[in-house]
């Protein structure tokens, strides 16, 4: 999922994406422009995994998943290709928090 800054669940949809991540399903999204995304996206993503239950936490570079398909070795910027070229090859939005890169999940086992 990308601009998932933006995205407003409904009850279908939060119900639908529980059942599948419980089952194992797997959930990328990105494009996280500043604290006003993420923080929007953590709201959302809540209604599906409640953040007591299953809480968010931060991938590190040692964590098995940045080393079964790819030997990830540092967590680039990845911008949006328009934002590239229009700002003549720059990474980031002048929005300080846009600039720090994290990669985060779930827990595998519930909290408590």
């Amino acid at each position: 999922m990308e601009d998932v800054g933006t995205v407003r669940f409904n009850d279908d949809e939060i119900k639908a994406l529980r059942n599948y991540l419980l089952k194992g399903g797997f959930l990328w999204v990105d494009d996280f422009w500043g604290s006003y995304a993420w923080e929007r996206w953590v709201e959302q993503i809540g209604l599906v995994l409640p953040p007591h239950q299953y809480p968010i936490v931060d991938v590190t570079l040692d964590e098995p998943i940045m080393h079964t398909l790819h030997d990830v070795k540092r967590m680039p910027q990845v911008p949006a290709i328009s934002f590239w070229y229009r700002s003549g090859g720059r990474t980031s939005s002048a929005d300080p928090t846009a600039q720090v890169v994290t990669f985060k999940g779930f827990t595998t086992r519930r909290a408590g």
